[in-house]
């Protein structure tokens, strides 16, 4: 994900909304109490979570609160991307949120 959040386009429009913040479960400390406090189900990475000022999960990687999609690269996985983009963040445009998809599939690995 620090591929697609580092285009400039991408970074532009969720840079409006958003601080990101890496945390690596092994590099950072407290980041392996923060993946279990944040993920409903442990395994894969990468995770992320879009949180509220005050902590609250707006949005996560996990699709129907269960499977962690990771960098969304399927079609499944690009859709609950999107919807929890729009649930999190109701002020995107749809241009923005179109926008945001193109980056998405653009910097994702080469599909085959």
């Amino acid at each position: 994900m620090d591929k697609y959040h580092a285009r400039p386009a991408v970074e532009k429009i969720l840079g409006k909304h958003l601080i990101f913040v890496k945390v690596d479960v092994v590099e950072n400390p407290g980041g392996e109490e923060l993946y279990k406090k944040y993920t409903p189900q442990q395994g894969g990475v990468p995770v992320w979570i879009v949180l509220s000022a005050d902590a609250k999960v707006l949005a996560d990687s996990f699709e129907g609160g269960k499977k962690n999609v990771g960098f969304p690269y399927h079609p499944n996985e690009l859709t609950h991307y999107e919807r929890a983009m729009r649930a999190a963040l109701p002020a995107l445009t749809a241009d923005e949120i179109a926008l945001l998809m193109k980056e998405l599939r653009d910097s994702g690995p080469p599909k085959k």
